[in-house]
């Protein structure tokens, strides 16, 4: 949960950063999406679950996608993980 009250987690999959994500660096990333991490399986103990989820760093052409339906938020997430299958964010990725 963030200071916020809000639950992170793939359910609430975009989350806006309200400009670029990283202060005076060049990006063109402005929002994170929510993932299972795909390297690391869930965890059960007694008590609860864990489940590792990761922020992937995703463009305003990418979100402007999303706006006007082009495209929905699995075919970008898709489309990015075969160049990059672990969804590393790079800060330097432009649009486009």
């Amino acid at each position: 949960m963030s200071s916020t009250g809000n639950v992170i987690d793939v359910e609430h999959h975009w989350i806006p950063a309200n400009g670029p994500i990283r202060l005076d660096y060049d990006t063109d990333i402005v929002r994170l999406a929510f993932l299972n991490d795909p390297k690391l399986e869930p965890l059960d103990s007694p008590h609860w679950r864990i489940e590792f989820i990761q922020a992937f760093g995703i463009t305003q052409t990418e979100l402007d996608s999303l706006k006007d339906i082009k495209q929905d938020a699995e075919e970008i997430i898709e489309r990015r993980r075969k160049t990059n299958p672990l969804l590393v964010t790079d800060l330097a990725r432009k649009n486009g």
